[in-house]
């Protein structure tokens, strides 16, 4: 491995930081918190990918130079066996040769940037069908849905500044908070010889001489201005700027298991601490409450959690009514079932749960896979376990007559305040009421999640332990023939 500075930051930080170090990269910029957890110090060197929380709880973002992001993701892949993945394509801010193919009405134009037709959007009229030029990638496509933003403004990456073409001032992360710092990088940003170029200093600029800084600045317009003198001769699709690798991390109940294991080697931390702390910001304040008095009474943090995960149940059981997350794992879309009524409820040793909720059907159609209509008054017996990697659906009419069964092959599902969430593997099984055989329908979807490196050779092989055993596995639900 080579010499990698890894910043980490949020939810995940003790846990993924000690992994990390644990394999001998560098944690740099570290909060203080985490520097006393782990007793290392504090060092100011720029990362060369920072692994932070997304948008969507209990996901991860890395972001970086490509190999060194390629190589943190293996080793967290490595430990946490069974994650979703999702990376960015092309890499964002590369800067790529693209030819336009279109010109719109609307002041856009659709230009391809690779030899696969992989096209983006440029905001610009101002250019001709058939024309050759450097685009950045803006925004790439991150899901398989995400559309390709493209813009004119080449942005050359360095360790604590980046240039931006065209775009001429001085920018500052706003990461950096200290207001006399801003001052000082703005005025030196304009103090520097940039040309045609504008300046946004990273967050590393914070810890940075202002020499230092001039210096990497004076470097990146000089290999700015080299690029732009080769790209009028490079062909089509060729990479002029190599960007920063983007990466999503989906955390399955599985990973958060194991990062609890983890964080538990540094400081006391109950089971389901990563689960709980995606569920919002009031149990997540809970789970911190928990953890210090473990800590400072000397409590087992094992009873503890357990008392804590019995009072949540309660809380799931009280409400009544679950909603339902699908996640889909190839393009991560979120699709809301409708919510069900609990109408069993069980909490088994090691905080496993077990769920049996009535969905009633809305509208009409056919169902999925059994391809028998959907009928007024047909209702779903919904039965989920956060230890099984199957979720069965039973589908009945209004007078309680079988039409099939359903079996959703997913990710260990989480059941929190906030719902069920699961990521779906694509990948189903159906059992008519007619024949009460399993037959296994998409398997090819899960070859695509494979081929595509979504999910992990690791998740793949399992799924495929489970099918062939389907016939058993379901003998506990199912009466099969």
């Amino acid at each position: 491995m080579a010499n990698i500075n890894v910043r980490v930051r949020g939810m995940c930080a003790t846990a993924i930081s000690k992994l990390l170090l644990d394999h001998g990269y560098n944690i740099v910029q570290a909060s203080s918190k985490v520097r006393n957890r782990l007793n290392i110090e504090f060092s100011s060197e720029p990362p060369d990918v920072t692994v932070k929380d997304s948008n969507i709880p209990g996901h991860l973002i890395l972001i970086g130079w490509p190999k060194a992001v390629e190589d943190v993701l293996s080793v967290i892949v490595e430990e946490l066996k069974h994650v979703i993945i999702w990376r960015a394509t092309p890499n964002i801010h590369s800067t790529i040769i693209g030819r336009v193919v279109e010109v719109l009405d609307d002041g856009r134009s659709i230009v391809e940037i690779s030899n696969d037709g992989l096209r983006g959007v440029l905001r610009s009229q101002e250019v001709s069908v058939g024309e050759l030029l450097p685009v950045c990638i803006e925004r790439p496509m991150f899901k398989e849905f995400d559309k390709i933003l493209l813009s004119r403004n080449i942005r050359i990456i360095g360790k604590r500044a980046t240039l931006i073409l065209g775009r001429k001032g001085v920018q500052v992360s706003r990461h950096i908070m200290s207001k006399s710092r801003r001052r000082e990088l703005i005025t030196l940003g304009l103090s520097l010889r940039l040309g045609r170029w504008g300046v946004k200093w990273r967050s590393s600029a914070a810890y940075s001489s202002l020499c230092e800084l001039a210096g990497e600045v004076k470097e990146l317009v000089e290999r700015g201005e080299e690029l732009l003198d080769k790209a009028s001769n490079m062909e089509a699709y060729s990479v002029l700027v190599e960007g920063q690798r983007l990466v999503e991390l989906g955390l399955t109940s599985i990973a958060k298991r194991r990062l609890d294991e983890i964080r538990g080697t540094v400081i006391p931390t109950i089971p389901g601490h990563h689960l709980y702390k995606s569920w919002g910001e009031d149990v997540s304040t809970m789970t911190d409450l928990v953890e210090d008095l473990c800590n400072r009474m000397k409590l087992n943090v094992k009873d503890v959690g357990k008392f804590l995960g019995e009072f949540l149940f309660k809380k799931i059981v009280e409400k009544g009514f679950v909603e339902i997350n699908h996640v889909k794992a190839l393009n991560g879309r979120s699709i809301k079932l409708t919510p069900g009524r609990i109408i069993d409820a069980r909490l088994e040793d090691e905080g496993r749960l077990s769920l049996k909720l009535r969905r009633e059907i809305r509208g009409r159609g056919v169902y999925d896979g059994l391809k028998i209509s959907k009928e007024p008054g047909d209702y779903d017996i919904m039965r989920v376990d956060t230890d099984s990697w199957i979720i069965v659906h039973e589908y009945r009419d209004r007078d309680h007559n079988l039409k099939g069964w359903y079996i959703n092959i997913n990710m260990p599902p989480e059941v929190s305040l906030r719902g069920i969430k699961y990521y779906d593997l694509h990948v189903d099984v159906v059992v008519k009421e007619n024949s009460r055989k399993p037959e296994v329908i998409d398997l090819e979807e899960l070859e695509r999640l494979k081929s595509a490196n979504i999910i992990t050779s690791y998740t793949y092989n399992l799924v495929l332990e489970i099918l062939m055993k389907i016939d058993k596995i379901l003998s506990d639900y199912i009466k099969i023939v």
